[in-house]
């Protein structure tokens, strides 16, 4: 049982296209991690679409940590540092937005950024987390249902959702 991953990344990173953003980074998840590999894809994807430059140097990993966020979101903020983040996890975007801040930038003024989860965080840090909602209560009535069954396991990809809030804006 997963959620459609490579999807919601899609959607994630469409969005922040589709409000201007040309130089959108992502802070990965944990390098070997089939979520973190689809997220990256449809990242990708999304931005190959749009005829967008993907540079190496707007992917960075975060280990799906708060700390690897700011981190990461340090070395992004570079030479030519991005419009927008797309973050692989919502608590990676609030190591995000520390860094951010650390740099006298505003998300979503300066930076807009978007996360992965819905987790609680998201709807409580300032500006409001605009993410991709994963379907926790679907996941586990499937793999119980699956379980219960006895029956060979399959995969299974169940929707995710793009919840906007107050972190992304036009470029």
């Amino acid at each position: 049982m997963a959620a459609a991953n490579r999807d919601g990344a899609r959607e994630a990173t469409e969005h922040l296209i589709g409000l201007g953003h040309e130089r959108v980074a992502i802070v990965t998840g944990r390098p070997g991690v089939p979520c973190a590999i689809e997220r990256l894809a449809g990242y990708r994807e999304a931005m190959a679409a749009a005829g967008l430059r993907i540079d190496p140097r707007w992917e960075v990993c975060g280990y799906f940590q708060r700390d690897g966020g700011l981190a990461a979101t340090r070395e992004l903020l570079g030479a030519e540092p991005p419009t927008a983040i797309f973050t692989c996890s919502d608590a990676m975007a609030v190591g995000v937005y520390q860094a951010l801040a650390e740099h006298g930038l505003r998300v979503p003024d300066d930076v807009s950024v978007v996360g992965f989860d819905d987790s609680w965080a998201a709807a409580h840090v300032t500006p409001a987390l605009t993410t991709v909602r994963q379907p926790w209560p679907d996941l586990g009535s499937v793999a119980l249902g699956a379980l219960l069954s006895g029956e060979a396991p399959q995969r299974v990809e169940l929707p995710t959702t793009l919840v906007v809030r107050s972190s992304t804006a036009p470029r």
